[in-house]
């Protein structure tokens, strides 16, 4: 963790205040690990539609939950697919224009309904000449909102999380 928050210091010039798990996977010792570092929020959990508190911390020092979805993440929909299974052992990919509807029709939902949308997005999986087109469509449902969406950095989400709600240990999600 010191290695990498240097790293980000000195070649970003920003100092890290959010962790996500490659796998949502937590350790006993995770949640002190961040809190050692200076981490406000984790984006490792899936299990809502609204950051939360963890309820690991000291009252006054609650870490942030800001879930991410399985359903839109890129990995799920574009690194492979089970069916069909011909030839059998191959990898599959999800068609482009599916992928793009499914995340628009997701946006869509969490926009009418005032929810946290959270994406995961991978570079070497969306960032490929045919599906940038994908985020491009996306982009473009999402902007023709205009002011009425709040696109912004996970750790804006978090200081306003903290903010409206305070860190009070008695509104964590287990």
């Amino acid at each position: 963790m010191e290695t990498s928050k240097a790293i980000f210091q000195r070649y970003l010039g920003v100092t890290p205040v959010g962790f996500r798990t490659p796998s949502g996977d937590w350790s006993n010792e995770t949640a002190e690990l961040l809190k050692t570092f200076g981490i406000i929020y984790s984006s490792s959990m899936r299990g809502d539609d609204r950051p939360y508190f963890h309820d690991t911390f000291m009252p006054g020092h609650g870490l942030v939950e800001i879930p991410a979805r399985w359903d839109i993440d890129d990995y799920t929909a574009l690194a492979y697919t089970e069916e069909p299974d011909f030839p059998v052992g191959l990898d599959r990919i999800s068609d482009y224009r599916t992928v793009e509807a499914n995340w628009k029709a997701e946006f869509e939902g969490y926009h009418r309904d005032g929810l946290c949308w959270t994406t995961i997005l991978h570079p070497k999986v969306c960032a490929r000449p045919g599906r940038l087109s994908i985020l491009e469509g996306l982009f473009r449902a999402i902007k023709a909102h205009g002011d009425d969406v709040w696109c912004t950095r996970l750790s804006e989400v978090a200081q306003w999380w903290i903010a409206t709600n305070g860190a009070q240990t008695d509104r964590v999600k287990n």
